[in-house]
């Protein structure tokens, strides 16, 4: 407001009662010793009557507020209160009529506090003289006099007529402010070269300029300070009405300083207000810098190791509970030398991320995994380091994209040499070695996009992924994870770490399947424990995967028989119902009931207690009891205890493998013998292999199964035809060293074991075969290997009677029954004899629990089926003269009966059966030496007969043949029986009827047919 003279006024509803209240935001600039009035209330018609006059004056330190209650000459009341000049302050007027001819009121108010009821007033007045008006109904503002008239601004005048109407929603007056920028201040040089400055501009608001000039201070003599004049430690701000009259000023690093940190704070202060900035300067000795990429080389160990480095810079990335990682944020074009690095504090770190630093210390290779971790690569740090902060708040370095946008993985090698990466001089390749490749990240942070899950959960914190949604990955499975090859071990995998502690986001990994999208990420490499691992600084978002279980399709049918394998992770009766139920489910409802399951790591009664106990019949009861009230078959079941302790596994718990069948589709040939430590053999019984006890254990006492399974053989018989089943758990992985640890190829320890086990049970094999090369012959279980792996090879064999392994027939990507490492891979097999293979129906992996989180066990169990009809015999009689004389030569006939098998499938050995009978009036002769005979009005004789593999039972007219024990009748084969006919006392003439029966056969073990068992030939009497 200014002293023009010119006054304003506003009315509103008039009021006669009660009070009336006015607010106003009011800011004074400056102020006479006299002192005026400012503002004002009156009655609806205003005039020259004013009320509630409010006075500003000047005083020591600032001004006064005053009220007066009428115009004229009324002396106002002045608070005691100073206030500062260039301060907005909130006012409230106050005008209350009370009963009487002067006693009216008139109340201030200065900067009361908001959204509270009415408090007392600063200035009350009720001075004698009769109240000046009878209503009040406007409110003017006063120019004032030149002389007396107060300098202000006046704002957002409401009024009402309760305190609340003109309090409710008015903002208090904002306080003094000064701030600058830049925040923090940074100056630095280099030894020699200073010095260094920086602008800095100044921002105030809402000062008093009664209360000072704005003075900088600087407390540090090496940083000092200028606004247009000569340096020194500090300087003044004029602020004036309209503001600050110089906004900026430049602070200066003093030249000629020695390498050290100087760090101060600029202390502003005036005008109401107050703000510290802090300066970190910093003069640097380029002589005895070590950059991160030096100390991390072109190489696994730094060529500085055991070395003391001093000045190591670098921005600190994140932090762990015994210290942190930082990055060079002025990085070279040289991939091959990671710029980033871990400092070792052996302490909490107290940096913060974002932290400028230097660093000295002496330069140390960390192995991990103690003393089992000789193979594992190291990481290069700092250690018993000296650390010096130069800035904070600083940007981090840029991460490198793994992947698309960025530095392209690796997808097949993972080192290309063979020897010590670390040690042996091998060539450093990031660009085509994935184990290079990490390498040179060490340290840094990276950038993964968009990256699909190639594991389920591990724990907690650990999946593996593939970055881009697996886009340039290799060996992707139609199910999203990505499987091995012999030449393909995956280095695109990449391992998430979340566990990481100290600044690294604790985001759960729990419940995650494969094929789950986790959200665009950045983190550290680092390297524990036989991988390298992203630790994400950024929390994560998980896309649930849509992943079901699959559903076998191979149901057992009457000339189909299903065999499967299932490793069922160390099962006993302390695991609950819930284990055994769910179990039960995945055999009848995902693996369709197989006839015949071959089983891995049953464990005794009482698992893992260690007490002596091998009986394992209540954990097969148990399981078979949970599989029929899941809706399927009653299964039997066989094996043979181990010796207590000498089987592996976990210990006490005595796991073996052993048979579930289905006795109503499937029998068992039992054949008493076998032991824990007794080696089953195979016999020639009449020219077909046989078990000499059945089931048996394969070589029990040999070394090659020292603390391992030992396979267990048995004999089994569908549709009439032999089938040897093999169940399998040979010794596990553990001791082959790590994909990513230093000796490249890694050495496969374990491997030796399996390479004597699988011989062992190539042999055995081979001595089936070497007495009916087409045995059906089934090899099954968790053998602990690669289809491409040296034991696998073994155990195939080679020519005409070398295995099959059923993984094969699938697509490559295909192949797998595990999940190791985030690689799907083969370790579960069926192999099956050339027998067998010609009559291989379907094989199927049923993908239940690799690629889950809540697996029932760690492996995928797999289901094969056969085509096995039952063979089907068929008689017909050969005699093409049937006219028979009373007596002479032509009363007795010579005839054959033919058996053919249809199927192709043999009968069973020592187990057909048929029977000729004769009309009355004839007899009947089978001489079971002939080989021979001359059939009666044969165009070609002799016939060569097989009498003398069968026995006939005494009799005249009706003779039943069975076939000797280790006979059979081939597939698509015919045995040619000769017999001999007289006629004795049959009537002349007469026509009769000579028939020949296959004998019934239940079990289907020769003849699944019996429509087509009976073949009869007319003969005349004469």
């Amino acid at each position: 407001m200014t002293t023009s003279g010119e006054d304003i006024n506003r009315k509103f509803t008039a009021q006669t009662s009660g009070a009336v209240y006015a607010s106003f935001l009011v800011n004074v600039a400056t102020a006479q010793g006299t002192g005026d009035y400012f503002i004002h209330l009156g009655p609806s018609t205003l005039g020259t009557t004013f009320v509630g006059r409010v006075f500003v004056k000047s005083t020591t330190g600032g001004f006064q507020f005053g009220l007066a209650k009428a115009a004229g000459a009324e002396t106002p009341t002045y608070a005691s209160t100073v206030y500062n000049f260039g301060v907005t302050y909130l006012v409230v007027l106050k005008y209350s009529f009370i009963t009487g001819a002067s006693n009216d009121q008139v109340d201030l108010f200065v900067s009361p506090t908001l959204g509270q009821p009415e408090p007392s007033s600063l200035i009350n007045v009720v001075p004698s003289t009769t109240d000046p008006a009878d209503n009040i109904g406007s409110i003017a503002l006063r120019q004032g006099s030149g002389t007396n008239a107060a300098g202000l601004r006046v704002d957002y005048i409401r009024v009402g007529t309760t305190w609340a109407s003109v309090t409710s929603d008015v903002v208090s007056p904002p306080s003094p402010t000064v701030s600058a920028t830049p925040n923090p201040v940074t100056l630095t040089y280099n030894l020699g070269s200073g010095p260094s400055s920086q602008t800095i501009t100044v921002n105030a608001s809402n000062l008093n300029p009664a209360a000072g000039d704005i003075t900088v201070t600087s407390s540090n003599t090496a940083v000092t300070l200028s606004n247009g004049g000569s340096f020194g430690n500090s300087v003044t701000l004029p602020y004036t009405n309209s503001g600050l009259t110089s906004t900026t000023l430049v602070a200066q690093l003093a030249p000629g300083l020695s390498a050290a940190t100087y760090s101060t704070t600029l202390a502003f202060a005036g005008g109401g207000a107050s703000f510290n900035l802090p300066v970190n300067g910093t003069v640097v000795d380029n002589s005895a810098i070590t950059l991160i990429r030096t100390i991390q080389g072109i190489t696994h160990l730094s060529p500085l190791n055991g070395q003391t480095v001093s000045n190591v810079q670098g921005i600190v990335t994140a932090l762990r509970s015994n210290g942190f990682y930082m990055q060079d944020p002025n990085p070279d074009n040289d991939d091959r030398t990671s710029e980033g690095i871990f400092v070792f504090q052996n302490a909490t770190p107290t940096v913060p991320i974002g932290a400028s630093v230097t660093v000295g210390g002496t330069v140390a290779e960390f192995r991990s995994g103690g003393s089992s971790g000789g193979n594992n690569l190291t990481t290069t740090q700092i250690s018993t380091p000296t650390i010096t902060v130069l800035t904070t708040g600083n940007t981090l370095p840029a991460a490198t994209i793994l992947g698309n946008g960025g530095r392209a993985i690796p997808t097949q090698i993972i080192e290309d040499q063979v020897g010590d990466v670390e040690t042996s001089g091998l060539t450093f390749d990031p660009a085509s070695d994935g184990i290079d490749f990490y390498e040179s990240l060490e340290g840094m942070l990276v950038a993964i996009n968009n990256p699909v899950t190639s594991s389920p959960t591990l724990d907690n914190s650990s999946i593996w992924v593939l970055a881009d949604n697996g886009a340039n990955a290799t060996g992707r499975t139609p199910r999203g994870g990505i499987a091995i090859s012999a030449s393909d071990f995956n280095p695109e995998r990449i391992l998430l770490y979340t566990g990481g502690g100290g600044s690294f986001p604790a985001t759960s990994l729990a419940g995650i399947n494969v094929n789950a999208g986790i959200s665009s990420l950045t983190g550290i490499m680092d390297y524990f424990g036989g991988d390298y691992e992203v630790l994400p600084t950024t929390a994560l978002t998980i896309t649930p995967s849509t992943l079901a279980r699959e559903i076998s399709s191979l149901v057992p049918t009457t000339n189909q028989l299903t065999v499967g394998t299932f490793n069922v992770e160390n099962l006993d009766p302390n695991d609950g119902a819930t284990k055994f139920n769910n179990l039960a489910s995945r055999i009848v409802n995902n693996l369709r009931s197989p006839d015949i399951i071959n089983l891995e790591e049953i464990q005794d009664n009482n698992g893992a207690t260690n007490n002596g106990t091998v009986d394992a019949s209540t954990t097969f009861q148990t399981l078979i009891s949970a599989i029929t009230a899941a809706g399927g078959p009653t299964y039997s079941y066989r094996q043979i205890d181990p010796v207590n302790g000498q089987d592996g596994g976990e210990p006490g718990g005595n796991i073996r493998v052993g048979f579930l069948f289905n006795a109503a589709r499937v029998s068992f040939v039992d054949r008493p013998g076998g032991t824990s430590t007794a080696a089953v053999n195979v016999t020639n019984v009449g020219g077909q292999p046989q078990l000499s006890f059945s089931p048996g254990r394969i070589d029990p006492t040999n070394s090659a199964f020292t603390s391992s399974r030992k396979p267990l053989v048995g004999e089994f018989i569908f549709n009439g035809q032999k089938i040897f089943v093999i169940a399998n758990h040979f010794n596990s992985k553990g001791g082959d060293q790590d994909l990513f640890g230093k000796t490249q190829p890694p050495v496969l320890s374990s491997e030796t074991q399996r390479r004597q086990q699988a011989t062992i049970v190539r042999d055995f094999v081979s001595s089936i075969q070497a007495i009916d090369p087409n045995a059906s012959i089934l090899v099954a279980g968790d053998l602990n290997d690669f289809q491409f792996s040296n034991p696998l090879t073994i155990l195939k064999g080679s020519g005409p009677t070398s295995l099959t392994t059923l993984i094969e027939t699938l697509p490559s990507n295909e192949q797998y029954t595990y999940n190791f490492g985030g690689n799907a891979q083969v370790i579960d097999h069926i192999l099956v004899s050339s027998g067998l293979r010609s009559r291989l129906d379907a094989y199927d992996v049923v993908h239940i629990n690799s690629e889950f989180f809540d697996q029932d066990s760690d492996h995928d169990p797999s289901v094969a089926r056969f085509t096995i009809p039952s063979a089907d015999l068929s008689p017909i009689i050969r005699l093409p003269q049937a006219n028979f004389t009373a007596s002479g030569d032509d009363a007795t006939r010579n005839f054959t009966v033919e058996l053919t098998e249809y199927n192709g499938q043999a009968t069973s050995s020592g187990n057909v059966a048929i029977t000729i009978t004769a009309p009355l009036g004839y007899t009947l002769d089978f001489d079971n030496t002939r080989t021979t005979i001359n059939v009666s009005g044969g165009l070609t004789n002799p016939v060569t007969v097989d009498n003398t593999k069968w026995t006939s039972t005494s009799g005249s007219r009706q003779l039943t043949l069975t076939i000797n024990a280790g006979q059979v009748i081939s597939g698509l084969g015919t045995a040619t029986l000769g017999f001999t006919m007289t006629r004795v006392g049959a009537s002349s003439p007469s026509t009769s009827n000579l028939t020949v029966n296959v004998n019934d056969d239940p079990s289907k073990t020769y003849d699944g047919n019996s429509t087509n068992n009976i073949f009869v030939r007319n003969i005349n009497a004469l």
